[in-house]
């Protein structure tokens, strides 16, 4: 008994040596740290603080190297910190880390990787204010200390994983927990969330949840207080006291989410898990009851204790009533004893919509203010309680005043003072915040709906769409001389003070969404790319205008000038090929984003510019001509943008997404198509701005195979530089462009050319209206040198709206708008490729059709159809495949409700083994099946199991670059003939031929080379002599291509090549039937498989 009560005087006396207040006042050694900082270079003061705690570590450990004296402290502002430098951080000096804000807005996320702070060395380090999450480690997931002297104040610790010491292992001299929550915290099935080995510690008012083991202790002696209750395990040399020196070891404790101790302990507690202490209206929301209607701010106070009010509950403070004509109180109180408390309460207003900057001065008090229900300050401590200055920003809206109310209390019998100021853009000096009169109505209890912004403006976007982002003005402003040019309102300098520096040209069109069908800007602007004030911009110079121009915050801009005026011609086998391409080439394709995939996929891609100019052009010449597309470029670079993140939506568009709310959410949905209409699908990720010229060609097949590429292309440039500028060939150009027709190309060639061709008119995108005249001498170079005064977008990369969309914009607690966008937009474009399939339906009706429109539109967005074409399936059917990260089998079962077609919610990039079905495929002969993915155009071929009766199929290899064709013709028994194919790819042409075996000709050919994407093929029969004439009836051609191994132009983006199954694709003609004798030739365009 004498050594505990000699071990619980050293550790008192140790504990005397503690500093632990927010923001108290500090010495010289302190630096700032906020995780939106840009600042890149001499960082660290409240100006410009670092972005990192990693970084900012780092610099104060060599500038406490270089000399630095007394105790540095960190004041960490609030925000998320996670990612590689907001981790594993390792300290060995001493520090006090301490939030501005506290641990609820203040959080670093280990994201699962990584542990949180590793303390070592001769140190003493205090850490307040903070949540730490997510973080892995062997040792200590959250903290792993081993130095003197550890504190540790206010931190929440949710979901940290170790061996030993889930949250907290420590070996230091001495570890001080106060006020502390753990939750979630496991490992093992023997891991406490705190251990303490080889040393001694305090723990005070902290709390666990959902644990039934909470700390363990070895070779240690731990006090407690009254407040703190938990699960303990103690070793044999180990002992847990309280202060009444009574044993604490191999305490129980109940594993649950409440602890029913009337005090709503956020985030752990809510109002779903803990409805006893967390009331109706949490969500760091306060009910606040109704004052009278006066002038002033109300001000409340008497001599007695205010409790901090909980989330959902203002304790009243009666008392005496005055007004004050602002919120500055000086010497509170002055002549009462303490404890004291009081209340100010006022409606605020603000003339337009803007960012507002509040600051709130106490002295010896603690206080917390409210602005709507929502928590602004908090600094309701009980202790040490100093002059302490806190600063924040919101976006204020001019719709609706503000309450705002600020409860604060004393225990002390010192001067206490408060004062609450405010500043704006317009009035950039503090200014103590003036009253607005008070409402006189009852005032409900906050919720999302009620037209006032009193939660978190993500979580409810109907009430705060005007609070999330500031409107400012699209021109830069304009930057005064140096202050010492003084006040003299002289004409040349108000002129000098108001010169304005232009935006960089074009750099508006990244302001906008895209429309996925036409590929163009919308007029809507999606982005707000502006500036809120004269510093957060960049600048770019253009040394050939004389000229520098701006580029918002946001961008990232550099001026590229390139006009080399050489083409470039892309060669495509059809109109919807080519769009497919040219998507590809944008970053159209949903699946690259790993967010959508199957049906969507689909129905996305067959969208993608569909409309664009170029392509309807292409797809009218088609019609006319059968062959290949071209199509030519000449683009004229000026510069390149591209966006960065966070993204600024315009406050018109967040209003726009807001408005679709509806108590129905079909209704909703519908208003969320309309605003995809307007804004579009699409932003830009990166766009090269300046001017481009376009044609489109369509070249007969029968021309283009009697002539070589290199004639062709000769050809093709000679054509677009007579529709470019003919003008300009003797005066410059390259050689594609200026070559004359006497050396390279004779006129009997380009005559012969132009008559089996047919030629878009020039489209042209950039440069002044009307600078591209037929009039004009030089028509080219007129067009080129004003395309950097007004250029156009002519090379970018798109991504989807919906990814960025923020997670935690909601329309209200039950519509999330991320997914009432998804939801929406699939819709959309299902509606436009079922009118699409309709409409080409029609036009070839001799088209099988292998899925209708009643099945269409009973799709899920990430559901695949796959088409059986010989074998019937119905009934239940188990798929196995391999997982690709774990190489696990897994296994998923469907339904097939219709003989021909399976339709299965699964992610066709990581491919199937086998097949399992509940019934055997008819006919009996089905020993293979092989069946084709709509949506993707890969196609299975499977052999039965004999052990399983003929339900059982397993994938079958197809050895890599394998080439076949099967071709449907109508032919006599008697008649023997053989089909020649010449199968067109990108890459290289490879000939086929297979004889007919009744009806049907079927050959395989092991290529060794990778003949790329097919294109075309081209068909010829050999017949007998006796038969030399006789006209042969067939249908369409199929053509199966294996791909490669490691091949990404064959295999889908994000595809898993696996060894054993490997990746095979099917193409089809769409021309209908066709007849053919051996005197013949025919030559056809393929597509892959369910190009419809």
């Amino acid at each position: 008994m004498k050594d505990r009560v000699i071990l619980f005087v050293l550790v008192s006396l140790l504990l005397c040596f503690q500093v632990n207040a927010y923001l108290t006042e500090v010495n010289n050694q302190e630096y700032f740290l906020d995780s939106k900082s840009k600042c890149t270079s001499n960082c660290g003061s409240e100006a410009n603080p670092f972005r990192t705690f990693n970084e900012s570590l780092t610099a104060i450990s060599k500038s406490m190297a270089s000399g630095g004296s007394s105790v540095p402290t960190l004041i960490v502002n609030q925000g998320d910190y996670f990612g590689e430098e907001n981790k594993d951080i390792n300290i060995n000096f001493d520090i006090d880390i301490v939030s501005a804000l506290g641990s609820k807005s203040t959080i670093i996320d280990c994201q699962g990787t990584g542990y949180g702070f590793k303390l070592f060395g001769q140190s003493n380090i205090l850490i307040k204010g903070l949540t730490i999450q997510n973080c892995v480690a062997i040792f200590g997931g959250g903290i792993n200390s081993n130095n003197i002297l550890s504190s540790f104040n206010d931190i929440i610790f949710i979901n940290n994983r170790a061996l030993q010491g889930s949250a907290i292992y420590t070996t230091s001299a001495l570890t001080i927990i106060t006020s502390c929550s753990f939750s979630k915290n496991i490992g093992e099935e023997s891991t406490n969330a705190i251990t303490i080995v080889d040393g001694s510690g305090r723990i005070e008012s902290t709390k666990f949840f959902e644990s039934t083991k909470d700390i363990s202790c070895s070779n240690a002696t731990i006090i407690t207080s009254a407040g703190s209750k938990f699960a303990s395990s103690c070793a044999a040399d180990c002992q847990i006291i309280d202060y009444q020196q009574k044993s604490y070891c191999n305490v129980q404790s109940s594993n649950k989410a409440c602890n029913n101790d009337n005090v709503c302990d956020s985030p752990i507690e809510s109002i779903d898990s803990c409805p006893s202490d967390c009331f109706e209206g949490d969500n760091h929301v306060v009910n606040l009851e109704d004052i009278d209607r006066q002038p002033g701010w109300q001000l409340t106070y008497n001599e007695g204790f205010v409790p901090k009010p909980k989330p959902s509950f203002l304790y009243p403070v009666g008392g005496t009533v005055e007004y004050l004509d602002f919120p500055h109180i000086v010497d509170f109180m002055g002549k009462s004893y303490p404890p004291v408390s009081g209340n100010l309460l006022s409606d605020i207003s603000v003339v337009t919509t803007s960012t507002v900057t509040f600051k709130l001065v106490i002295k010896n008090l603690a206080a917390i203010v409210l602005v709507n229900g929502r928590v602004l300050f908090d600094n309701y401590f009980y202790d040490n309680m100093p002059t302490i200055v806190h600063e924040r920003s919101l976006l204020l809206s001019s719709r609706l005043p503000y309450k705002v109310r600020i409860v604060f209390t004393a225990i002390n019998d010192q001067q206490r003072d408060l004062s609450f100021y405010w500043k704006s853009e317009s009035n950039p000096e503090y200014t103590l915040v003036p009253s607005y009169f008070t409402r006189g109505s009852i005032t409900p209890l906050p919720r999302c709906g009620d037209n006032i912004c009193n939660e978190e403006p993500e979580s409810c976007l109907i009430d705060c769409y005007d609070q999330i982002e500031n409107e400012c003005p699209a021109q830069s402003p304009p930057s005064n001389l140096q202050e010492f040019y003084g006040p003299v309102k002289d004409t040349l300098g108000q002129l000098l003070n108001n010169q304005y520096i232009f935006s960089l040209p074009g750099v508006g069109y990244l302001s906008h969404g895209m429309n996925l069908l036409t590929g163009e800007a919308l007029p809507a602007q999606l982005f707000a790319l502006n500036y809120c004030d004269n510093s957060s911009f960049s600048i770019v110079h253009a040394p050939h205008r004389g000229l520098v121009y701006s580029v918002p915050q946001g961008l990232h801009a550099q001026i590229s000038p390139k006009c080399t005026m050489d083409t470039t011609t892309k060669k495509y086998s059809s109109s919807s090929q080519m769009a497919k391409e040219m998507s590809a080439d944008k970053s159209f394709d949903v699946s690259l984003s790993g967010s959508y995939g199957g049906f969507f996929a689909k129905v996305s891609v067959s969208a993608s510019l569909s409309m664009s100019e170029s392509v309807k052009k292409a797809a009218e010449m088609e019609k006319k001509t059968d062959g290949y597309i071209y199509h030519s470029e000449l683009k004229c670079e000026t510069s390149k943008v591209n966006m960065q993140e966070p993204f600024k939506f315009h406050p018109k568009f967040i209003r726009d997404v807001a408005g679709v709310y509806d108590q129905d959410l079909t209704k909703a949905k519908e208003k969320m198509k309309n605003v995809i209409k307007t804004y579009g699908s699409l932003y830009y990720k990166t766009a090269t701005l300046g001017g481009k010229l376009e044609q489109v060609s369509v070249v007969s097949n029968s021309y283009e195979r009697s002539k070589t590429s290199q004639e062709i292309d000769r050809s093709m440039d000679m054509s677009f530089s007579v529709s470019a500028s003919s003008k300009i060939l003797p005066i410059r150009g390259s050689a594609s462009m200026s070559g004359s027709i006497d050396s390279k190309t004779s006129k009997e060639q380009q005559d012969e050319y132009e008559k089996n061709s047919k030629r878009s008119t020039l489209i042209v995108s950039g440069g002044q209206p009307g600078s591209y005249g037929e009039d004009d001498f030089n028509s080219l170079h007129s067009w080129a040198r004003t395309l950097d005064m007004i250029p156009s977008a002519i090379d970018y990369q798109a991504g989807y709206i919906a990814d960025i969309i923020p997670q935690d914009w909601n329309l209200n607690s039950e519509i999330n708008a991320k997914k009432l966008w998804r939801d929406a937009e699939f819709e959309l474009y299902r509606d436009i490729f079922t009118e699409q399939l309709k409409q080409q339906q029609e036009e070839q009706k001799e088209q099988p059709i292998y899925i209708d429109q009643e099945t269409i539109q009973s799709l899920d967005k990430s559901d695949t159809a796959y088409y059986f074409p010989n074998c019937l399936v119905q009934g239940p059917v188990e798929i196995t495949y391999i997982h690709p990260n774990t190489g696990e089998t897994k296994k998923l079962t469907t339904t097939v409700t219709k003989p021909n077609l399976m339709i299965v919610n699964f992610n066709d990039t990581i491919g199937m083994q086998s097949i399992k079905f509940s019934q055997t495929p008819s006919p009996d002969t089905c020993d293979k099946i092989s069946f084709y993915n709509l949506f993707s155009s890969r196609r299975y071929e499977m052999g039965f199991n004999i052990a399983e009766d003929k339900k059982l199929y397993e994938i079958l290899y197809v050895p890599q670059n394998r080439l076949a064709f099967e071709l449907s013709c109508e032919m006599d028994a008697d008649l023997k003939a053989i089909a020649q194919v010449e199968v067109i790819g990108t890459l290289s042409t490879v000939q086929i031929s297979g004889e007919a075996s009744g009806n049907r000709i079927f050959k395989i050919f092991d290529n060794s080379e990778y003949i790329g994407d097919i294109k075309a093929v081209l068909i010829r029969f050999v017949l007998p002599p006796k038969h030399f004439k006789r006209m042969i009836k067939c249908k369409r051609i199929q053509v199966i291509q294996a791909c490669p191994q490691g091949q990404s132009d064959c295999l889908p983006k994000n595809t898993v090549y696996q060894n054993k199954e490997g990746y095979t694709k099917l193409y089809e003609s769409k021309t209908k039937t066709f007849n053919i004798n051996s005197q013949d030739q025919y030559w056809m365009t393929v597509e892959p498989f369910g190009s419809f």
